[in-house]
């Protein structure tokens, strides 16, 4: 259920970043950073990447890699982001995206729908997620705050990273 809220979050940063009034306690001095994410050193596309920070926020900090396994992190509250993470030490989660199903559906779209429909189309879902996730070698480990095995700490300037999922003894930061 975790990692469905993770990427619900993730979803929310992307489509929903409209907002243009900077929101009561949005973070000041955003550093740009730049991750690359790999397995056994090759790109893993269409990742959600979430920071989870270790001292309790409103905002969020999320995006999703490109072709190349790259994701420029953007920092949000509510529809209002902008591109770039405040200093800190993050929790990194990954998290594997699917194309949105009928469990993905809103409540008043669901209300037209059996329980019975909706339990098959999440565990489908589920099962879709878990096949990806084990096609790109992201172990369920890493959708997890608690069970992460890597944690990042963003200087003030910036940085990139490199994370290869499958040796995080040996991430570049």
């Amino acid at each position: 259920m975790k990692h469905i809220i993770y990427f619900a979050l993730c979803i929310i940063l992307i489509t929903g970043c409209g907002g243009t009034q900077q929101p009561d306690g949005f973070p000041s001095g955003l550093a740009p950073v730049e991750i690359k994410l790999l397995n056994q050193g090759k790109p893993i596309e269409k990742a959600g990447v979430l920071l989870v920070s270790e001292q309790q926020t409103k905002h969020r900090v999320a995006g999703n890699t490109d072709e190349t396994g790259t994701v420029k992190l953007e920092t949000a509250i509510n529809n209002y982001s902008k591109i770039g993470v405040p200093a800190g030490t993050y929790q990194v989660l990954v998290l594997v995206q699917l194309q949105p199903t009928l469990a993905d559906l809103t409540p008043d779209e669901a209300s037209n729908k059996s329980e019975a429909e909706i339990k098959q189309y999440r565990d489908k879902q589920d099962k879709e997620r878990e096949g990806l996730r084990k096609q790109i070698g992201v172990p369920l480990a890493w959708e997890d705050a608690a069970k992460t095995p890597v944690k990042l700490t963003i200087p003030s300037g910036g940085e990139s990273f490199t994370i290869d999922v499958s040796d995080t003894k040996t991430f570049v930061q």
